[in-house]
């Protein structure tokens, strides 16, 4: 599957895609500083790259993130939005030599949240899916590899959920079910059984919320939701997903998936009606079903069926410790292992020597490996002296190596590498080279790190089988300019969103102090028609009131002047700030970190008086930043 997500976020890292083909060439897809598609192409393990730019813009406020398909073909297929927010379809038949690229015709409007879809089916079709600017789902149907397309769309896809997509599910006879959810939250199905030509209705107003289609071995289809009256229902259907019939209805409020096991057993996780943690057991193909474990974990997060057929979960119990359940007998009993403080899991991994791995991070949020090599029954926990922002993923090369990958709270990459089977951990990045990098590992082991520095060039880095990443010339220094740009672009962009900010709110305060000055004027014309008048009673309550007016016009004055006077020096000196990295960021001479450091230096807030006691340029900025905000 193929797939654009556009999730809307400023501050995006504008690190390539990697794809390694079926031939071993290696594609990065990104993007250069003008938004414009470039792909890298390496046939040595990134040793050397080709560049190939496309004249396609991208969105410009929105996380350009391009992914890649290779079909059964060989033919490449790629789908994202351009900067006028239409549908792309970009495609390669030479292994990423040369591309062609072309529109669908299917406007959006911005919406941060939207997901464009191919899925690639098993006849070699592909089909296209999408919502557009008006809710309108969109399905397109392709024989040629991407090359034309044709609307096979449904009648039922019209106003589509917000920030909703179309969920396409292939089941092994070939029939396709189609799932929609709709403004009013009802989810609505569709069935296809001529390989997505037409479509006909399934089941209407059955499901809320629902949880994706799950085929078992029996090719059984079960889908786990709420119906309409609230009442939380699986449903099941045995043939193809032409009828469907619910079952265990009521017996779990919220579901987190269902995991089938070796034994055709299949297990799902949620919570019950009064709150707590249960999972559900069938061994009858889903017709019936039976909770266990309730009460012994409240929030489950994830299932593993070891090689021996034991079966562990992971979540949370009722005093919000991490907790690891267990169970050999089929998942008919379960018994708590591990609860040692772990609070949030990331996923388990087995090793080729059957040792078990969890990563996780404990109260502190440090990142902890739980560590079994008795089939689960008991666990070592290693500590490791970072924290982590992201889930920690763990793999095995081929030559047997463990690593464990993940980002701190500080954006950095953190790679930690064991020889011993998960027994002891060493960081193997270079402290110059701790930056948001984008990793993959190749066919022959070989790491590939990828970035892009602040002139918007990519800068690529490898490792020899994991043990260290170096770039090709093996230049640390290199390494450390590249990440010393890295920071500086985004605290470019960082500052220039920061003195926007300011710039609209003195606007507001400017429009206050003309108010005020408008209401001065009013009240002098006032004051000398009713002088006019000669009514001595009313020029002296005149007077009165005008005195008492000023006073208060004066002390509102003083108060919008300072926060103007005070606003619009903060908002130059972002912007003289903001002006001076632009100009380092497009300059194409690179300036050395001590310029840098001089420009920097004569734009410090500890140069500028705020009317505040002399402060650390970041304390000023903290106190700065926290009164502006408390004023709004």
């Amino acid at each position: 599957m193929l797939y654009f997500f556009n999730r809307g976020s400023f501050f995006a890292l504008a690190t390539p895609n990697i794809k390694q083909l079926k031939s071993n060439v290696v594609l990065l897809l990104g993007y250069d500083a003008d938004g414009k598609v470039v792909v890298f192409r390496s046939s040595n393990d990134g040793k050397s790259w080709l560049i190939k730019k496309i004249d396609i813009a991208m969105p410009s406020q929105l996380i350009k993130s391009i992914n890649i398909d290779e079909l059964a073909s060989g033919t490449l297929v790629s789908t994202f939005r351009n900067s006028d927010d239409n549908d792309v379809i970009l495609r390669s038949v030479d292994g990423g030599k040369t591309w062609e690229s072309f529109t669908l015709g299917i406007a959006h409007d911005g919406s941060p949240y939207s997901i464009s879809i191919v899925d690639e089916l098993k006849s070699g079709a592909l089909l296209f899916s999408s919502v557009n600017k008006d809710q309108m789902g969109i399905i397109l149907r392709s024989v040629d590899d991407g090359k034309t397309w044709e609307s096979v769309t449904p009648d039922t896809t019209h106003d589509v959920a917000q920030n909703s997509y179309l969920h396409i599910k292939q089941l092994e006879s070939g029939t396709l079910l189609l799932s929609i959810i709709k403004e009013s939250d009802k989810v609505l199905f569709a069935r296809s059984t001529d390989d997505g030509k037409t479509w006909q209705p399934a089941m209407v107003d059955a499901v809320l919320n629902y949880s994706g289609f799950k085929q078992l071995k029996s090719n059984t289809v079960l889908v786990a939701g709420t119906n309409k009256d609230g009442k939380v229902v699986i449903l099941r259907s045995a043939d193809d997903g032409k009828t469907w019939q619910p079952v265990a209805a009521d017996a779990v409020v919220n579901y987190i998936g269902f995991k089938q096991l070796e034994s055709s057993t299949v297990l799902v996780t949620g919570k019950n009606k009064d709150g707590k943690g249960v999972i559900l057991r069938s061994a009858d193909d889903g017709k019936t079903w039976q909770p266990v474990a309730a009460d012994a974990v409240v929030n489950y997060i994830g299932f593993k069926q070891l090689e021996s057929s034991t079966v562990l979960v992971t979540g949370k119990n009722k005093d919000g410790k991490g907790v690891i359940l267990r169970s050999g007998d089929d998942g008919i009993t379960w018994q708590p292992v591990a609860a040692d403080g772990v609070v949030n899991y990331s996923g388990f991994k087995q090793l080729k020597s059957n040792t078990v791995l969890v990563t996780g991070a404990n109260e502190d949020d440090k990142v902890v490996i739980l560590r079994s090599a008795d089939d689960g029954k008991t666990w070592q926990s290693i500590e490791q002296d970072f924290t982590f922002q992201y889930n920690i993923t763990v793999k095995q090369l081929e030559s047997g190596v463990v690593l464990a990958e993940g980002v701190n709270f500080s954006g950095n990459t953190v790679i930690f590498r064991s020889i011993d089977d998960g027994k002891s951990w060493k960081p193997i990045l270079p402290e110059a080279m701790k930056s948001r990098l984008k990793m993959e590992w190749l066919k022959n082991d070989t790491g590939l790190a990828v970035g892009v520095n602040r002139a918007g060039k990519v800068v690529t880095y490898q490792s020899d089988t994991g043990a260290l990443f170096l770039n090709g010339n093996e230049n640390i220094a290199e390494i450390k300019e590249f990440i010393d740009q890295n920071k500086d672009f985004f605290f470019m962009k960082e500052y220039d969103v920061q003195a926007t900010e300011l710039l609209q709110r003195f606007e507001r305060n400017n429009k206050v102090v003309n108010d005020l000055q408008n209401g001065i004027q009013e009240f002098k014309n006032v004051a000398e028609k009713n002088v006019q008048g000669d009514a001595w009673t009313k020029q002296l309550h005149l007077q009165g009131t005008r005195l008492t007016v000023i006073a208060l016009l004066i002390y509102l004055v003083q108060i919008y002047v300072n926060r103007f006077r005070y606003n619009i020096r903060l908002a130059g000196f972002y912007l003289a700030r903001a002006d001076a990295l632009t100009i380092l960021n497009i300059e194409k001479t690179r300036k050395s970190p001590e310029e840098f450091q001089t420009i920097v230096a004569a734009l410090s807030p500890e140069v500028m008086t705020f009317g505040k006691t002399e402060a650390p340029s970041t304390q000023q900025m903290v106190q700065v930043s926290s009164d502006l905000f408390k004023r709004k």
